[in-house]
């Protein structure tokens, strides 16, 4: 039931997943070491049309990880020139960067702060809060 709930709001099996953008291997491989996902998903995205290829075409396979939020990374291997080449890929609709916030701040934003093991975060660019408590 919970896959059914997360993969309904994320669009089908041909779509690209909103704001999928490319990166670098490093990149990718970084944010798989860093975070487990949380639901892995495989799509072959349909391309409606362009110059090339008028009618539409199916674009390839696409293996999403889904590490926060609808957020995650995807890659695929393409079949070009005799050999195999994989493309990295970051989909979601923002790539946080998170700022710590002092427990003032907190205050002055109406969060409850409790105490030295906790820290909250908040993105740069949306805005979206992020909390835990590090028990250090």
């Amino acid at each position: 039931m919970v896959y059914k709930v997360v993969l309904d709001s994320l669009g089908d099996w041909n779509a690209f997943p909103e704001g999928m953008r490319e990166i670098s291997a490093s990149e990718f491989w970084g944010l798989m070491n860093k975070y487990t996902p949380k639901l892995i998903e495989h799509r072959q995205p349909y391309v409606q049309s362009c110059e090339e290829f008028p009618g539409g075409y199916l674009w390839g396979d696409l293996t999403l990880y889904y590490l926060d939020d609808n957020e995650g990374i995807a890659f695929t291997v393409e079949w070009t020139d005799m050999q195999y080449w994989a493309r990295y890929f970051w989909f979601g609709p923002c790539r946080h960067v998170y700022k710590e916030l002092t427990q003032q701040e907190c205050t002055t934003e109406g969060i409850v702060h409790f105490g030295r093991c906790f820290h909250v975060y908040r993105c740069e660019k949306c805005g979206k809060f992020q909390w835990f408590d590090s028990s250090d």
